[in-house]
């Protein structure tokens, strides 16, 4: 599911330049006060977390501008892959009664989103996703198009590989999958490397500093097309996965900002199967 959280910014002022971080930090201290246990069993888990957090956000999805004024109202998205933490935020009414800080900035939780109406609500389930991927459509597309609206990056070995590599992409979404769903699809990047390709992409770099050193992202669209002759399970894996990407994120950073992503299902290249 996907959940917006709205902030006033009580003192204005400017982000950290690890904001990725300070998000983070700032989540947990809402999920601490929601439930402290739950926060601890989340914290430990390895080597996925179940959430996503968005940058901060201006209306219409838009990055708001630094440094933010005293009243403005600004959102963080946030989605959970997990039935247990997707059952307490559904319910989160109580929030930190103090400020929460994020550097000089100091906001205050007004309330949380959850009306499938708002552009950035979204609620589904793992059944829901299976179920129409695998058992109601009779069109698969052959392609489909994702866009990084934030910087998004694979960890390769001891490197950043700032590029949407068709296995790096799906081999983050199936590894995500299978680790909080319980349908299994085996290890789908191998898969995803054989058979599915890039057929076109507008993509710029961006480096983005999470504390750690700065690393090298990417942001814009991607289209990834299944090959000719790829089995059926292929195509119902892609569009399954490509859903479920707008829950899970992509790539490495997703609980700090990075690999926020939205698909587009080109329906005009379908194959009948």
């Amino acid at each position: 599911m996907s959940l917006v959280l709205e902030f006033e910014v009580e003192k204005g002022g400017t982000p950290p330049g690890t904001v990725g971080r300070a998000i983070h930090a700032l989540f947990f201290e809402i999920l601490r006060e929601l439930n402290p246990d739950l926060a601890e069993k989340i914290h430990s888990m390895r080597p996925y977390k179940p959430f996503t957090l968005s940058p901060l956000l201006g209306e219409g999805e838009e990055r708001p501008s630094f440094p933010l004024m005293e009243g403005r109202r600004v959102y963080l998205r946030i989605t959970s892959i997990w039935e247990p933490l997707s059952e307490k935020l559904v319910g989160l009414e109580r929030f930190p009664s103090s400020p929460l800080s994020l550097g000089s900035l100091s906001l205050r939780p007004l309330r949380l989103i959850t009306d499938p109406s708002h552009e950035l609500v979204f609620l589904s389930s793992y059944r829901e996703i299976y179920s129409r991927c695998f058992l109601e459509m009779k069109e698969i597309p052959r392609k489909i198009l994702l866009r990084f609206t934030s910087p998004t990056t694979f960890r390769v070995g001891r490197a950043n590989l700032p590029f949407p590599l068709p296995h790096l992409v799906f081999r983050s979404y199936a590894d995500r999958w299978n680790s909080f769903s319980n349908v299994h699809l085996g290890k789908f990047g191998d898969e995803a490397g054989r058979w599915i390709v890039v057929s076109g992409y507008r993509l710029k770099s961006r480096v983005v500093n999470l504390g750690r050193g700065k690393r090298v992202a990417f942001v814009g669209w991607c289209e990834f097309e299944v090959r000719k002759g790829a089995p059926e399970f292929v195509r119902r894996c892609m569009r399954l996965l490509s859903e479920y990407a707008l829950f899970c994120g992509t790539g490495q950073g997703v609980t700090m900002g990075l690999g926020q992503t939205s698909p587009s299902f080109l329906s005009g290249e379908s194959t009948s199967v």
